[in-house]
């Protein structure tokens, strides 16, 4: 009888345990994947002012760069543009986030700056898309830096709660 509360109690410090590695893990694939979508910002901005190439190409060439799920986003946009399918670049980068927009775990205020970006994609000068391609990058950055600080914040504090709670589980239940 002995061996199986052992065994319980075990299992149940290292559920709680995991669960606080999921939970603050989350904020750690934000954080770098907001890192990722900044880069990329700079990469377009770049490409598209020194390759001029057609933008459909330039979003193939970053897919390629980038890891997943942030490289998803760039060739799903990248192949709906070159389909032919008569979408704009808007709806194209518009219609990608909101395929690989739920495997990101990034907060509905990041979707939105990235959703902004698909108004000025192929629809103004290339000076225009150029200043708001540095825009969203900034706004990707201060989203980053508050990613950075939540993580230092409440990311210990979430995973160590966790772990103590489970703790609680198993004294109470003893």
């Amino acid at each position: 009888m002995v061996y199986v509360k052992l065994l319980g109690a075990i299992l149940v410090l290292l559920s709680g345990y995991l669960a606080g590695k999921v939970a603050t893990g989350a904020w750690s694939r934000r954080e770098r994947q907001l890192a990722q979508l900044k880069e990329a910002m700079g990469a377009l901005a770049t490409e598209m002012n020194c390759l001029l190439l057609p933008l459909p190409q330039i979003m193939g060439k970053l897919a390629e760069r980038l890891s997943p799920p942030v490289g998803e986003i760039f060739a799903l946009a990248g192949g709906i543009m070159e389909s032919g399918g008569g979408q704009s670049a808007q709806e194209a980068w518009e219609e990608s986030l909101e395929q690989v927009g739920p495997e990101l775990c990034l907060l509905e205020s990041d979707l939105s700056f990235l959703s902004s970006l698909g108004a000025y994609l192929g629809a103004s000068d290339l000076e225009d898309q150029l200043k708001r391609l540095e825009g969203l990058a900034q706004q990707l950055e201060a989203q980053r830096q508050e990613a950075r600080e939540a993580i230092g914040r409440e990311g210990k504090l979430v995973g160590f709660a966790w772990p103590a709670v489970a703790l609680v589980v198993v004294i109470l239940f003893w």
